[in-house]
């Protein structure tokens, strides 16, 4: 047998041979007397071998008997330097070579694992090196003792029996089965001959090839993976996978397209360049285990066509293997290339980025209407890209913030399967972590590792250490292109994430020039100027929008087409002759009508061509023209895109009524779909239309791709979710499939509601049923909250057979959504109880006031102040109703009706009327204080202080100073209010301090700031939060007279304010931002914040007639300001002058040489 041919044992591989006489050797040390040692021929083509495969490691061989127990030791060459260590010692590999004829047994292997970690806490510790592998290369004539060998130590580290050896394991165990050495030798022959040739006769040598080409090892086999939605001008790909018959070990290969002579007209290979022959050599592939060769093509042709055949060559030409692409189908749609010229400057700006590899992290931001062209044009700068050997990541953010986490698992999948050669396993993510960063990992970091790729809460900050430094070493072996597209639906974490890691550049770059290679670039894609509909409901991408505010992008704008180039499209669309010069009279009467209805966004012309073909108005021609039949149909157009999808869809779902219906499901299931179900309709569709492919074509909205359908535009998924189901059976059958799996899934019971949801006749009480079930197994705020959008789909009457409220449903929705920074559609929530529910119990008063109170909360932030007073005095008037009609055990409605009054005495201060807030604030304390309740009277006694701080400073600190102290020991304030009140305090005291000038107060005063800082560091608590920040910025400007300093201070109060997304923060963090701007003579930044700063006040004054009076007077100081920055700034007020009244109310702030900064109302 091969495995225990003993001649070639005995007579080759165990012979000890003088290092001298090796030839063409790396491994035997470099030390004195060294090539006069012998060395066993085995272990020296084990380490060479080691040495060619893993270059970046150095490797040397021990000596004889006196190596205690190590053969072989390997050291990184780089170290991975990174921030968050002080300093990275020396990853060090620690090997055995065995050569066990019967076997390896695990108490030997057990004990050989302790004596090499003996052998490396006494001769390696000192030296600063870290233990990051034991290899182990094992030859035996038992085919199975390798695998045993691993179970076995799985088992050990399951039961921890031996507590030293689970101390000695700590570090990762590799075992290798010398039979895959071997075999690597048969491929690379010319490599073990290099090296022995000198020590063996020609008839040893001639022995051993002999051996060697006995040995049953294919070099490699290929597999070829496509779908077959394969259309004119788009795009496709091939995915070639390369298996190799050698495991663990890599295989270098030349990989070489050869294009089929009578296509090189019609078929185009866009990536990877390197592959075409005749402008290269090839592409150079290291191959281990498995790797995925994608091959994007382009076809200029419909109809059937050859792709040509890839020929895979050895490095040393030992070996060729070429490999049939066969023909493909090519069909016809209308799917133009957008044209670049519109934006060919965004496209030139980033191809010159590609092409400067500068070693850097750079991050784009392309924004623009949806269906103007974003993707279109990312997607060819990606292929430009990949074609420069750039790892290119691809992610697409799921619609409905729906998965907070997405696109950061995906990068880091894309980046591990790049460098893990084995099947991808997600549960393996940890390990995976740690394999690749080698002594760069930190075991700190394990808990929360975990906690993000199982998606349960995580401290960010942990996650962005260690995603920055596996970016770090990545971009050691290659530049990185990551596209993030539909950014619009990034959650609020992904988005802070996401942004931490970006401002990490300097991370990136400068503190790793020795060590960093390469560049990565964020290309992140999302619309902007749009409202974005999901679930019947309009969102405003407010995540998307505070991420482009806070982080430091090179943001481009996609401009919308001029007429002069939708002009061009449409004619390149309709010119049906090569020699046809301009338009004939039914050419040009369509091009006037799609000029007049389209508004030049591209995707939105080629949506109403599509619907003229539907019409049989028009033809598609072959060539991807379109043929005008009939020119007299305005009827048919439509100034509104998505009336034109829903029209297009009607025509489909009566000509394909069960495929129509499966794509409502995949939109309707979209953000809760199980690959199983998926699966079950994808089966269910190929089962009932055979031509499945051809009519995904003709519909033209999607693909389908294995085990799912891919929209290619959001419109598409909004529109089929606005679509009922005409086949009912359909849909039961669905159901009954659902209820018949017998896995809990979370996922698949709200598939299981929403598909309840689609029926004609729908059971609200059995979807009650299966709700109340489900209760038990909602553990995330995310499930819950979708579980509140179901019921709030459901009749009131229903609910209540229940015992659902529909009031309470509402109030705690819209509570979720504040926490999320998502005001406006918290408010809509907040009025559905006041609106849509009227319900006769006390209950239900105490509700509608809890609610009268957040909306005049939420207004008055946003600075909507005549609306806040009126939601205050309204539920004022309401609370004390219900307390005429439910006297008895009445304390919650009195307790709300006192913050009523306090809140109405807030929106009195907000507006700029101090003697109304202090009269009002005082009848709340009243009547806290004839009730006694401790909360209330905290509550409103702090807010007093507040107020106080305009009248009398000092006293207003003392009563501040007391509550703050009260109120760590409250249990019913909100968590955040302690912090609010310390808050407040600060502000209070650094005025005092700024006015008496004394330094040592304002340092006291900017160290407890900072203290403050970090004790709600991550906490959420946005607003209290921003407020301390001003306050931390105007004390550290005051001690260091340094305004650029102070300026991150002043930007990190806006990231605050941003989160709290209150315009009440916002114009103060503006307006102070562009001060320091233009005190250091940053003009056009300055600008910039005081335009954010102007639109606010405008906007302030506009909304609010009935307080504007008290408004312009309060904001005059504010105003003035801004005219030093916007000189032809005027302000949008209705009076001649300012009003004097209420002149003693000022906006707090202070005075730094020409400079008024703002830190709270």
């Amino acid at each position: 047998m091969v495995r225990n041919n003993k001649t070639i044992w005995e007579t080759i591989l165990l012979k000890n041979v003088k290092g001298a006489n090796f030839q063409n050797v790396k491994t035997i040390p470099d030390i004195d007397g060294a090539l006069q040692r012998k060395y066993q021929v085995f272990e020296v083509l084990v380490a060479e071998t080691l040495a060619k495969i893993r270059p970046e490691v150095k490797w040397e061989i021990t000596y004889g008997s006196k190596d205690d127990g190590i053969d072989i030791k390997g050291i990184y060459l780089s170290s991975l330097k990174t921030p968050f260590t002080t300093e990275s010692p020396q990853a060090l590999i620690l090997g055995q070579i065995k050569r066990r004829n019967k076997g390896y047994r695990f108490d030997h292997f057990r004990t050989d694992i302790d004596k090499m970690f003996e052998y490396y806490s006494n001769h390696c510790l000192k030296g600063n090196q870290s233990l990051f592998q034991l290899l182990f290369v094992i030859s035996t004539d038992n085919i199975n003792n390798i695998i045993n060998l691993r179970n076995d130590l799985e088992e050990e580290k399951e039961q921890k029996r031996h507590v030293r050896f689970i101390a000695n394991i700590s570090s990762p165990i590799c075992l290798i089965d010398a039979m895959e050495i071997i075999r690597y030798w048969k491929l690379n022959f010319n490599f073990v001959k290099n090296i022995i040739e000198n020590i063996f006769t020609s008839e040893e040598i001639e022995l051993f090839s002999s051996y060697l080409s006995d040995i049953n090892v294919e070099w490699i086999s290929i597999n070829i993976e496509h779908n077959d939605n394969r259309l004119v001008n788009v795009p496709f790909e091939y995915r070639i996978i390369i298996n190799s018959d050698i495991k663990n070990i890599p295989l270098d290969i030349m990989a070489e397209w050869r294009p089929n002579d009578e296509e090189k007209e019609s078929i185009q290979l866009l990536y990877p360049l390197k592959m075409v022959s005749f402008r290269h050599k090839g592409l150079q592939l290291r191959v281990t285990n498995s790797y995925t060769l994608p091959m994007m093509f382009r076809s200029l042709q419909d109809g059937m066509h050859n792709l040509g055949s890839i020929i895979f060559r050895s490095s040393d030409g030992a070996f060729c293997h070429e490999t049939s692409l066969g023909s493909v189908l090519i069909r016809n749609t209308l799917f133009p290339v957008y044209q670049v010229k519109p934006n060919k400057h965004i496209s030139e700006a980033l191809e010159k980025e590609i092409n400067n590899t500068t070693p850097e992290c750079v991050a784009y931001a392309l924004t623009g209407l949806g269906g103007i062209g974003k993707s279109s044009l990312i997607s060819d700068i990606m292929v430009r890209a990949a074609n420069k050997l750039y790892l290119c990541i691809d992610v697409q953010n799921p619609k409905g913030f729906q998965d907070d986490i997405y696109i950061l698992h995906e990068i880091l999948k894309e980046i591990y399967r790049n460098h893990i050669h084995d099947i991808f396993m997600e549960s393996k993510f940890v390990e995976y972590t740690q394999i690749i960063l080698e002594n760069a990992y930190d075991s700190k970091w394990e808990p929360e590792l975990y906690n993000f790729f199982e998606k349960k809460d995580f401290n960010t900050n942990v996650i962005v250490e260690c995603f920055v430094t596996i970016l770090l070493k990545a971009l050691h072996y290659e530049n990185i292109f990551i596209w993030l597209s539909d950014m619009h639906w990034i959650s609020e974490q992904t988005g802070e994430v996401l942004r931490k890691i970006i401002c990490a550049r300097d991370i990136l770059s400068k503190n790793n020039s020795d060590y960093l290679e390469h560049k990565v670039l964020f290309l992140m894609e999302g619309r902007s100027g749009e409202k974005l509909l999901y679930n019947h409901k309009y969102y405003i991408p407010y995540a998307w929008d505070n991420f482009l505010i806070k982080t430091e992008v090179i943001h481009k704008e996609m401009e919308i087409w001029k007429l002069e180039d939708s002009k061009k499209f449409i004619i390149s669309l309709l010119q049906t002759s090569k020699n046809q010069i301009g338009l004939n009279k039914s050419q040009e009467k369509i091009l006037n009508l799609l000029l007049r209805y389209t508004n030049g966004i591209p995707m939105h012309i080629v949506e109403q061509l599509k619907y003229l073909i539907n019409c049989e108005k028009a033809v598609l021609k072959s060539d991807g023209t379109v043929f005008v039949v009939d020119p007299n149909c305005e009827n048919l157009f439509s100034n509104d895109i998505t009336q034109l999808i829903r029209a297009r869809m009607s025509f489909f779902h009566d000509k394909y009524t069960d495929f129509v219906d499966c794509m409502i499901l995949f939109a309707n299931l979209f953000d809760c779909m199980t690959l199983q179900l998926s699966n079950y309709l994808i089966d269910l569709l190929q089962e009932r239309y055979v031509e499945c492919e051809s009519i995904f074509v003709e519909i033209g909205i999607g693909t389908l791709d294995g085990t799912a359908i891919h929209f290619q535009h959001e419109y598409y998924i909004n529109v089929l979710r606005n679509i009922k189901i005409k086949n009912q059976d359909l849909l039961e059958n669905c159901l009954k499939w659902v209820r018949m799996q017998k896995d809990f899934d979370i996922n698949l019971s709200f598939c299981s509601i929403s598909l309840c949801f689609l029926m004609k006749e729908i059971d609200y009480n059995h979807i009650c049923q299966k709700i109340t079930v489900l209760q038990g197994a909602i553990k995330t705020d995310k499930h819950k909250k979708t579980v509140y959008e179901y019921l709030c789909k459901i009749p009131n009457v229903i609910l209540k057979k229940y015992n659902y409220k529909l009031y309470k449903i509402y109030f705690e929705l819209a509570q979720m959504i504040i926490q999320s920074g998502n005001w406006n559609l918290a408010a809509e929530y907040l009025r559905k109880i006041l609106d849509d529910v009227d319900e006769d119990c006390q209950e239900y008063h105490y509700y509608k006031a809890l609610a009268y109170q957040d909306l005049s909360n939420i207004l008055s932030g946003q600075l909507f102040l005549d609306e806040s007073i009126r939601y205050a005095s309204d539920g004022i008037e309401d609370v004390r109703e219900a307390l005429l009609k439910y006297p008895q055990n009445s304390e919650n409605l009195k307790m709300v009706e006192e913050l009523l009054i306090e809140r109405l005495a807030i929106c009195q201060l907000f507006s700029g009327d101090i003697n109304s807030a202090v009269i009002t604030q005082e009848q709340a304390y009243q009547k806290a204080l004839a009730r006694n309740n401790s909360y209330t009277k905290l509550r409103i006694e702090y807010e007093k202080g507040d107020v106080l701080l305009h009248k009398n400073l000092t006293e207003g600190i003392k009563i501040l100073e007391q509550k703050y102290q009260e109120s760590l020991n409250c249990d019913m304030l909100f968590i955040e209010e302690p912090s609010l009140i310390h808050a407040m305090e600060l502000v209070g005291k650094l005025l005092k301090a700024w006015h008496e000038t004394d330094l040592s107060a304002i340092q006291n005063i900017y160290d407890k700031s900072m203290e403050l800082d970090i004790l709600i560091k991550n906490k959420g608590y946005n607003y209290g939060a921003s407020i301390n920040l001003q306050t931390a910025a105007c004390a550290n400007l005051y001690m260091t007279n340094d305004i650029e300093s102070t300026i991150p201070l002043f930007m990190k109060s806006l990231e605050k304010a941003v989160d709290a997304n209150l315009d009440e923060l916002l114009w103060k963090c503006y307006l102070n931002i562009s001060q320091c701007y233009q005190h250091i003579g940053a003009g056009e930044e300055a600008t910039l914040y005081a335009q954010k700063c102007i639109n606010i006040i405008d906007n302030m004054l506009q909304q609010n007639p009935k307080v504007r009076p008290q408004l312009e007077r309060l904001f005059q100081h504010p105003i003035e300001c801004l005219r030093k920055i916007v000189a032809d700034y005027v302000p949008k007020c209705i009076y001649d002058t300012y009003c004097n009244i209420y002149s003693s109310l000022e906006i707090h702030y202070v005075k730094w040489n020409e400079c008024s900064f703002f830190i709270m109302n």
